[in-house]
């Protein structure tokens, strides 16, 4: 009985701690990634190395909705020679998301933009991370981003 009585507890003070492991929840965080894309591209028959520095905040006030800030910069150079630097764009935008502990969506407030940017969890190292391109308007290329945002 004692032995029956022991393998008891022993279950349910194990079980007490297994369920106590809390998901991450997103309410009132803040979170920054910096991301550099390097790429070469060809226009006119020149090939150019564009450079584009990329740090991102994004900002859970609730349960549903955020904002991110994007600050841009970067530069064009043809055989080690600078031809022009992108004048730095900041620009912060309002959204919406859902998120089931593991996995989510952004989606923007504006209703001209449709597309949404999913993001995933790391439990592993407490991180989101979103992978993004975006085309240049004026140039046409893309650039990719994988951005990893570490909370703040």
């Amino acid at each position: 009985m004692k032995k029956l009585f022991l393998m008891t507890f022993v279950a349910c003070f194990a079980i007490m701690f297994a369920s106590c492991e809390k998901d991450v929840e997103l309410n009132g965080t803040t979170w920054k990634a910096h991301e550099t894309a390097s790429q070469q591209i060809t226009q006119m028959g020149m090939t150019l190395d564009v450079n584009v520095d990329m740090n991102c905040t994004l900002n859970f006030k609730d349960a549903t909705t955020g904002t991110i800030n994007i600050i841009l910069n970067g530069s064009a150079s043809m055989m080690g020679q600078e031809l022009f630097s992108m004048p730095e764009q900041n620009e912060t935008d309002s959204f919406t998301y859902t998120f089931d502990g593991k996995s989510g969506v952004l989606k923007s407030t504006d209703p001209t933009e449709t597309e949404t940017i999913p993001f995933t969890y790391n439990k592993k190292d407490k991180s989101i991370n979103i992978d993004i391109t975006e085309k240049d308007e004026e140039s046409g290329m893309d650039l990719s981003f994988h951005l990893h945002f570490v909370q703040q």
